[in-house]
C-alpha cells in the first residue's frame, strides 16, 4: 500500500471517530442503514417492474450504480427526486453525480452510501466506478 493511501484511510478514520463521538449517547442499537432505506421505500420500489439485480458490495461498500440497478431506474428516479434519464446515466456510468447530489443521496439513503460509493476507491483511477 502506498503512503498516500495509508494517510488517506487514517484521515478518514480520524474524521469518522470525531463525528461518531457526537452520537455516542444515541448508540443504543444500530440498524443497517441500507435495510432502513429499502424498507422505507419498499412501496415505491415494489410499484415498478424491474430486473432482479443482486445488491452486492464492492470493496465492502455498496455502489450507487448497483443500488440504482437493484431498486430500478424508475423507482430510483422517484426516491431520489431526479429525472429518469439522469438516473439511467448514473446507473450505467455515463455521468457521475456532483458533490451536492452525492450529499443529498447519502442523506436519502440514511448514510448507507459513502463518497466511495459514487467515486470509487482511492486506488481506482479508471473513469467508471465498477
Amino acid at each position: 500500500m502506498d503512503e498516500y493511501q495509508l494517510n488517506y484511510y487514517k484521515n478518514i478514520e480520524k474524521y469518522a471517530k470525531s463525528k461518531t463521538i457526537l452520537f455516542k449517547n444515541n448508540e443504543e442499537s444500530y440498524d443497517d442503514p441500507l435495510d432502513l432505506f429499502l424498507n422505507k421505500n419498499k412501496k415505491i420500489i415494489n410499484s415498478y417492474k424491474r430486473k432482479k439485480i443482486d445488491l452486492v458490495k464492492n470493496n465492502n461498500i455498496y455502489t450507487f450504480q448497483n443500488l440504482i440497478l437493484h431498486i430500478g431506474i424508475r423507482a430510483s428516479s422517484e426516491i431520489f427526486d431526479e429525472k429518469r434519464s439522469t438516473m439511467k446515466s448514473y446507473a450505467y456510468g455515463y455521468r457521475v453525480p456532483t458533490s451536492e447530489h452525492v450529499k443529498k443521496f447519502i442523506k436519502i439513503t440514511n448514510g448507507a452510501l459513502i463518497f466511495e460509493s459514487f467515486y470509487g476507491d482511492i486506488n481506482d483511477f479508471s473513469r467508471k466506478n465498477k
